[in-house]
């Protein structure tokens, strides 16, 4: 059954599906399409043109919602949530599928003002045309492991935790859509200038800093969403500056993505976690 479900930025939502009351899902447009720009350019006496590159435009769903009695406060509960300059907003679409999300910002409402039956009609542009899976993905490389299980009785010696040796770590792309990553570094002693690499395509992720044991360093690499940050001793700064020149914001390429963490210095202190989204172009 189709659902979409809409979420602001402070966590309030609006439902909308077939069967509900007195706000009922009538209908939606713009969700599965997907529209492309390509550019060409034609030199002098050439048949045809040269293709030069393309993109993805911005997406734009419409919701179609008919409201059944209550006009005036469903009315008005549509223009207090769907407010313009929403940045950050996110909404949920289902139909027979796991579901998948968006960002959007409101482009348009209206609502008619008179009827039995009122429709309402929400405009929706998403910036980012790429849709989102609704869990994240993660996977630990060269991570402390604990050895203790509760409740414990303790004899003699004991170890409480090991390392897990695997600095390795594959991530299968299945969808043609590359997908960001959020990298998480975790040092337990000294270590210097953490690094990711993705070892088929020989592409390297580096940030020139020196971490202490208990500093987290956290790289973010999706579209409009490159980031460096550094916290330490409870407090977080921003440190893109220390981005390594001629280093890659990695993502995860369609196809199979093997990852390797590695530092100039105390690699064995250091530990990391990769997260992502899975990303589709169609809904």
């Amino acid at each position: 059954m189709k659902r979409v479900l809409c979420q602001d930025t402070s966590g309030n939502t609006v439902e909308f599906t077939y069967d509900g009351a007195p706000l009922r899902l009538a209908d939606t447009n713009g969700f599965s399409a997907a529209a492309y720009t390509v550019n060409t350019a034609q030199s002098t006496g050439q048949d045809g043109e040269n293709y030069l590159s393309s993109t993805a435009n911005k997406r734009n769903p419409v919701i179609t919602a008919e409201i059944l009695s209550d006009y005036r406060t469903q009315r008005d509960r549509l223009y207090s949530f769907f407010q313009p300059r929403s940045e950050g907003a996110v909404f949920y679409y289902e139909d027979d599928s796991p579901g998948r999300k968006a960002g959007y910002y409101v482009e348009s409402i209206d609502v008619e003002e008179s009827g039995a039956v009122r429709q309402a009609v929400i405009s929706l542009i998403c910036p980012d045309p790429v849709w989102k899976a609704l869990e994240d993905e993660s996977i630990s490389m060269a991570q402390l492991v604990g050895d203790v299980e509760f409740p414990a009785e303790i004899t003699g010696e004991f170890t409480a935790s090991h390392r897990n040796e695997n600095v390795m770590a594959i991530i299968p792309n299945d969808s043609n859509a590359a997908r960001g990553l959020t990298i998480t570094f975790e040092a337990s002693g000294e270590v210097t200038n953490p690094a990711l690499i993705e070892a088929t395509r020989q592409k390297r992720l580096e940030v020139d800093v020196t971490l202490h044991s208990g500093d987290i360093l956290t790289v973010t690499t999706g579209p409009n969403n490159k980031r460096v940050l550094l916290t330490s001793g409870g407090v977080t700064s921003n440190v893109n500056n220390r981005w390594v020149y001629g280093s890659t914001w990695l993502q995860a390429e369609p196809g199979r993505n093997i990852y390797r963490c590695t530092a100039e210095s105390g690699e064995a202190a250091l530990s990391a976690t990769i997260r992502s989204t899975p990303a589709y172009w169609g809904a």
